[in-house]
């Protein structure tokens, strides 16, 4: 995101100081509630951009918006990154009527996540059939299970599986 870029007197900060500021304001309740995990801030090419992690405990679906606290993290660079009150205040009217024309740049995000489906090897000694799962789950996420039968197609044998005889593949066309 390059919303940063826009405004001279965050940018005149520079990369740097600008990460160590969003790093103290991920320890804010702002923060934590929108589950915000890392923030880095670079200079590329003469322009800020910033990239950031998120957590999420709940189970979201690919294409959900997640509505990032844009206003917050400005407010808070501004407030401890720019000493003169004139160049904040001008800095926050600014970022304000921005925000009025586009209400949603910088704050509104689709989450899009790699699909991957779980599955088992057969355990017949010599088979090594590939059993497809009815488990699919986001890439890298946490995943319980208290294990099943399950009976391969190829050889006709069932077998006890637990958690640790699962694996994660990237589902094919996606």
């Amino acid at each position: 995101m390059d919303l940063l870029d826009s405004f001279t007197d965050l940018k005149v900060l520079g990369a740097l100081r600008l990460n160590e500021l969003a790093s103290k304001w991920l320890a804010t309740p702002r923060a934590r509630e929108h589950a915000v995990k890392w923030i880095v801030i670079k200079e590329i090419a003469g322009k800020i951009s910033l990239s950031f992690g998120i957590s999420i405990s709940h189970a979201v679906k690919n294409g959900e918006t997640y509505i990032f606290p844009f206003d917050d993290l400005v407010n808070y660079l501004a407030e401890y990154g720019i000493t003169s009150g004139k160049k904040r205040d001008h800095l926050l009217t600014r970022y304000k009527e921005a925000m009025k024309r586009f209400p949603k740049v910088g704050r509104h995000f689709t989450i899009n996540f790699k699909e991957c489906r779980l599955w088992l090897a057969c355990k017949t000694p010599g088979c090594h059939t590939m059993l497809k799962t009815e488990y699919t789950l986001p890439e890298n996420a946490k995943f319980s299970w208290d294990g099943g039968t399950a009976k391969c197609k190829r050889c006709g044998q069932a077998h006890r599986y637990e958690q640790a005889d699962l694996f994660i593949l990237p589902e094919s066309g996606k």
